[in-house]
């Protein structure tokens, strides 16, 4: 049985994304208001005091009291010991649900310095096998042949389906929300990726361009992620666009494709880093205009962060769906009139949490803060604004401190400065706004200095809380750039390190969107706790993506127009991404939840070639 769409829903979210087609929005060039924000975060509070608020059954043994935090009281190591983060309690919100926040220990390791890594000093010399923090790597072989059996084998229990619907142990929030999926329709099934479907009853005709009457055009945004191994960063995600070729090549084959059209889906690259005489955001832009005027494209997919101007080129200018993860701006998604769909929160939401939280739990009491931002627009003027706002909300100020990045992803001018600035002004609590391949050279430069280490506060921010990326710190600084960061906050809306909890399972989903790729790509399915690399989350969130697409297409109907496939995508209600966790398209309704960096990693083995791992430190908590 088909899921309903009422006419009324579908009546107003056309007028909706009509009006906001003929309207012209005379405020784009204006810069926000500090004082506001497009998505308040206090809805986590409210939720969090609804009596189905319940904790979850897969989070640690709880502890009761936390003791007096000596020296060195924000370390990992004595939250460990504590038993600090270890449980949380029913009716908690993102911000009650950690006890005992101090900031971490100055790093007693000798730091190795930003001159002496530059030059291929000792340090480096320590990981010439490759390994960046001195670990061997389980897949290392010394020479001789490896083993041919999988390099690691889950030991997570799998999640339980009755009735074609997942037996959601978290408590009622999320028996309610997976209650809401029809697991008959052919695009929400958790027994396979899609169920095929009968031909339509007539022969389909050219709609429009991107709607043929073969198929509907679709692009895929694909970040270039090969690029960051030519700097000494690693991205161990998999070949991301063929895992989305791979679910829409499910679709058109075993499935039959849709009301007898297929998907036809077109890559277009973005580079990760920039350079070659463009900047970034000219390259995103020529991305957006690839995607639409030459293909035009129905609707466009990123799975990795494609943040920046991507976003407003393709919604606002070209009218073009545009469905992400992560790394989107709230002004974007306020903006778009329904056609910017994110399966985490954006920027400014996120941020402002980050405050929230740190806030309640005392982290910035007493603290000197310094923010660190790149000289992008998007982060300078906007997410910078409403950082300073929600500080100064509680009475709080914050030195900025800008780096130069000159047109590209990596922001590395005027580091010196700015660390010597905050050195200066005694800065102890840092929020840095910036990309996976500046932060670990922010991290060098402050060791380099002597910089005591400080707090470090993140919000998620071009994927800031996933192990792929906060591993990247000690990958590329050594064992004692993993000290230094130890302990660091995150506050996102990833699933990130939930496996390394106790009484954790592996969700329906994503061992299906898994198990289904590595069946037609002939290997193994990834496993969720599965040290070293992140393939598994990759997958799944690729999966999503396509079958939140693929959905939309289906509702719309047999020779579906533009406007009508846009009002299904916003119209899907409930879906399915990682973890399983409440995420809607109809209201925007997210999760987030708390977590901490530990080096070493106290909850199981480190994250690819480092010691360390993300641990989450909180139940997911739904917002908005």
């Amino acid at each position: 049985m088909l899921r309903p769409h009422l006419p009324a829903i579908a009546l107003t979210l056309l007028l909706g994304l009509l009006s906001s087609a003929c309207a012209t929005d005379a405020t784009n060039q204006a810069r926000p208001v500090p004082t506001t924000s497009t998505v308040t975060p206090t809805t986590t509070t409210d939720w969090a005091d609804k009596p189905d608020a319940q904790p979850t059954t897969s989070t640690p043994t709880p502890m009761t009291e936390a003791p007096p935090v000596e020296e060195g009281g924000g370390n990992t190591q004595d939250d460990a010991e504590s038993g600090s983060g270890e449980g949380t309690e029913a009716n908690s919100t993102v911000a009650d649900q950690y006890i005992g926040l101090d900031e971490p220990p100055t790093s007693t390791v000798t730091p190795t310095t930003v001159a002496g890594r530059l030059a291929g000093g000792s340090d480096d010399e320590e990981v010439a096998d490759g390994n960046t923090d001195g670990v061997r790597s389980e897949h290392d072989t010394d020479g001789e042949e490896a083993d041919s059996e999988p390099a690691f084998r889950t030991t997570v229990p799998t999640g339980t389906v009755v009735d074609g619907h997942y037996a959601d142990p978290r408590g009622s929030t999320y028996e309610a929300f997976q209650a809401g999926f029809d697991r008959n329709h052919p695009f929400q099934s958790l027994e396979a990726f899609c169920l095929p479907t009968p031909p339509p009853e007539g022969d389909p005709v050219d709609v429009e361009p991107g709607i043929s009457a073969e198929a509907v055009t679709i692009v895929h945004l694909h970040t270039r992620l090969e690029e960051l191994e030519r700097i000494g960063f690693a991205a161990p995600v998999g070949e991301v666009d063929a895992m989305v070729r791979t679910f829409v090549d499910i679709v058109n084959g075993e499935c039959g494709g849709i009301h007898g059209r297929r998907l036809d889906l077109q890559t277009v690259d973005v580079s990760a880093l920039g350079g070659g005489g463009f900047d970034i955001d000219t390259l995103r832009e020529a991305a957006c205009l690839e995607a639409v005027e030459a293909h035009r494209a129905v609707a466009v997919l990123a799975v990795e962060a494609v943040p920046g101007t991507a976003a407003r080129c393709l919604t606002r200018t070209h009218r073009t769906s545009f469905m992400a993860i992560r790394g989107i701006s709230d002004r974007d998604l306020g903006r778009s009139g329904g056609l910017l769909l994110a399966l985490e929160p954006g920027d400014r939401t996120s941020l402002r949490l980050a405050v929230s939280t740190a806030a309640a739990r005392g982290v910035l009491t007493g603290a000197t803060i310094g923010i660190v931002t790149p000289d992008a627009p998007q982060r300078s003027d906007d997410v910078v604004e409403i950082l300073l706002a929600a500080l100064a909300e509680r009475d709080l100020a914050a030195t900025v401190h800008q780096l130069g990045c000159e047109g590209t992803t990596t922001c590395r001018v005027g580091m010196e400065m700015a660390v010597a600035g905050m050195l200066e002004a005694g800065v102890d609590l840092i929020f840095p706004l910036l990309d996976r391949t500046t932060l670990p050279w922010l991290v060098l430069e402050m060791m380099d200095q002597g910089m005591p280490a400080p707090t470090f506060v993140q919000s998620g921010l071009d994927g800031q809380g996933l192990d792929a990326v906060a591993s990247e710190v000690a990958e590329f600084g050594g064992p004692p750039a993993g000290t230094y960061y130890d302990g660091a906050w995150i506050l996102d809306g990833s699933a990130t390190g939930s496996h390394r909890q106790d009484g954790f399972e592996s969700r329906p989903f994503d061992d299906l969107c898994n198990r289904e790729l590595g069946r037609m790509a002939g290997h193994d399915p990834a496993v969720v706790d599965d040290p070293s690399d992140d393939v598994y989350r990759t997958v799944v969130e690729a999966c999503s993506l396509v079958r939140a697409v693929a959905r939309a297409v289906y509702d719309a109907g047999p020779d579906p127009s533009r406007l009508a496939i846009q009002v299904n995508l916003v119209a899907l209600g409930n879906l399915d991404a990682v973890d399983m966790r409440p995420v809607t398209s109809m209201d925007g309704s997210l999760t987030v939840q708390v977590s901490r960096y530990e080096y070493p990693c106290l909850h199981g083995p480190g994250f690819g070639a480092s010691a360390g791992c993300v641990f989450p430190i909180t139940d997911p908590v739904p917002v908005g």
